[in-house]
């Protein structure tokens, strides 16, 4: 009696912070002067917490049947965390964005529908999946666990390199927004942490209730909204529109970084690179990218990228691991996304066609 006793007093602290939760949505409303993208973020991460704390209530008070079907969904929410956190942090950190396959996200919702088919319409062929293994885990419980924890691991890790302000030690001179978005990132991060751990006690503590329901997890998502509770009631300035600094005249200094910008970071290899998507990188503004490429490049925006990817490709189509690549394997690679755009840049640049331009270099190379 004395566990149930324990184990309702932290389900009645979850629905306590469901409603913390709730008031700290309703708190971010009376922010003057909101940045869109930023409050955008941060009512669908709390909203998210919201619905997964109630889950862990609700879930307590469900009979067996419909636990079983709460229990996934707390598992899916696994899946969603790692994309969550990303959502977040590319639009608070909008100075640091980077650029990440779409369809990479698409995985995580691939592989936990493939386990809500198997769970919901128990399939024949996948019976030995309800093999109880760490009770009250299941095998398919388990691999849905690891599944989702190697890939919330791959993609904080891949959010640890792509955003710079992200650091383990702590800066002296950081700004309120980093404090914040360092602080979501690390809590989050142990939410993920946890998951293989809980696992782990399971293995030496069996029937209790609060590693079977996964309740440790649950506490970490009550010290995230206290913690943003906490913090943005102190620091409202998170969430609100960043006044841009006026951009300077000296387009040269400009072109220096996006020629650096295009070397080291490459992102003309994405086919989708638009005039936004740059300027976001470059930390200008639209109007001040066009200026730049027009001033110091006399070529319109998809003419300057194409400069860029034939260079690569002629510079990738002479080493000799990529020797046995075909033309057009070489062209997707460095970000053009059909045969003909390929070929029309290739000669606007060259003044040849891709065949007779290396047939030429050949040339030269046996007279010399």
């Amino acid at each position: 009696q004395g566990g149930a006793r324990s184990l309702n007093y932290i389900v009645l602290y979850f629905f306590a912070c469901a409603f913390q939760g709730i008031a700290l949505c309703l708190l971010s409303f009376k922010i003057q002067k909101r940045d869109d993208e930023k409050f955008t973020a941060f009512i669908f991460i709390n909203t998210f917490l919201i619905i997964l704390l109630l889950l862990l209530v609700i879930q307590e008070f469900s009979n067996p049947i419909w636990m079983s079907y709460y229990t996934f969904l707390f598992h899916f929410g696994l899946f969603c965390w790692g994309p969550s956190t990303f959502f977040v942090l590319h639009h608070f950190l909008k100075n640091e964005r980077r650029f990440y396959k779409p369809y990479f996200f698409g995985i995580a919702f691939s592989i936990a529908l493939l386990f809500a088919i198997i769970q919901i319409f128990n399939l024949e062929w996948f019976k030995f999946l309800a093999r109880p293994v760490l009770p009250p885990l299941t095998l398919a419980n388990l691999l849905f666990i690891g599944t989702g924890f190697i890939y919330n691991f791959f993609l904080f890790a891949r959010m640890f390199i792509l955003f710079p302000s992200l650091t383990i030690y702590p800066k002296i001179d950081r700004s309120k927004l980093e404090i914040y978005t360092n602080s979501f990132y690390w809590l989050s991060f142990v939410t993920i942490l946890l998951v293989p751990a809980n696992v782990a006690i399971l293995g030496f503590i069996s029937g209790h209730p609060f590693f079977e329901d996964f309740h440790i997890i649950g506490l970490v998502f009550t010290v995230l909204v206290f913690a943003e509770t906490f913090f943005i009631w102190r620091n409202p300035e998170v969430l609100k529109e960043v006044k841009q600094v006026a951009q300077t005249e000296d387009t040269s200094e400009w072109f220096t970084k996006l020629d650096n910008l295009m070397k080291s970071e490459k992102p003309y290899r994405n086919p989708e690179l638009s005039v936004a998507d740059l300027s976001e990188m470059l930390g200008a503004k639209p109007h001040v990218l066009s200026k730049v490429i027009n001033e110091h490049c006399d070529k319109n925006f998809r003419d300057f990228l194409n400069k860029y990817r034939v260079e690569e490709f002629i510079s990738l189509a002479n080493k000799d691991e990529y020797k046995r690549y075909t033309f057009l394997a070489l062209a997707q690679e460095v970000g053009f996304n059909s045969k003909s755009t390929f070929n029309l840049a290739f000669k606007k640049l060259t003044n040849q066609n891709p065949r007779d331009y290396f047939k030429s270099q050949e040339t030269e190379e046996e007279r010399g």
